[in-house]
């Protein structure tokens, strides 16, 4: 299952506390001025560290570690197919965090059909169950189009929030078919993922030139 990093606020937080606490008014502007020297230095030459070589992996090698979805995110650019990529782990990771519903919230009826189609295809079952309820339930209430503020109202009633936690009950298995499914839609766009040439190959067997 893939492991959701938050971020260290809190720690952030309390590193200020001590700070303000503990150090003297000079050395705090000493490290002040240390910071604005960096930020400067970076302004000034935006392609100082360009040329270092940096820890990148290849998709295949990506494939056989242990944490293979990440590590293909870190690699991912602004193609096509990479873009794809980026936004079916989305989902998961959204789903992962909160259940499919959130995905109503937080993208397009475009976006979650492009989802719904790729899943669907390479056998994500649950999810696209899930997605299927969700706009089901949706469509009968609001219609085909709505407002962001009818979604929302819609969103407090006890109807969606019944469903919601329905749908959200299997998230964990839900998630391990929509990794298993992006894991099988990596291997079937092997080369577009890793070389970021030619073609682009998708879920439908149809082909498009970037």
């Amino acid at each position: 299952m893939i492991t959701i990093l938050f971020t260290n606020t809190l720690v952030m937080a309390e590193g200020k506390k001590m700070k303000k606490e503990n150090l003297s008014d000079e050395a705090d502007a000493v490290i002040r001025k240390a910071m604005e020297d960096a930020d400067k230095l970076f302004r000034d030459n935006p392609d100082l560290f360009r040329d270092i070589p940096i820890n990148k992996m290849s998709v295949r090698q990506a494939l056989e570690s242990d944490n293979p979805l990440e590590n293909i995110r870190n690699e991912m650019g602004e193609r096509e197919t990479q873009k794809l990529f980026s936004l079916l782990y989305a989902a998961i990771m959204e789903v992962n965090s909160a259940g499919a519903g959130i995905l109503f919230d937080r993208y397009g009826k475009e976006e979650i059909e492009t989802m719904y189609n790729h899943y669907s295809y390479f056998g994500a079952g649950l999810f696209c169950e899930a997605i299927d309820k969700m706009r089901g339930f949706i469509k009968e209430k609001l219609g085909e189009t709505y407002s962001d503020d009818e979604f929302f109202k819609l969103c407090d009633t006890k109807e969606y929030v019944a469903i919601d936690r329905e749908i959200t009950l299997r998230y964990e298995e839900m998630c391990e078919e929509m990794e298993q499914a992006l894991i099988a839609f990596v291997r079937y766009n092997i080369e577009q993922l890793e070389n970021n040439m030619g073609k682009v190959v998708n879920s439908t067997h149809e082909s498009e030139t970037d």
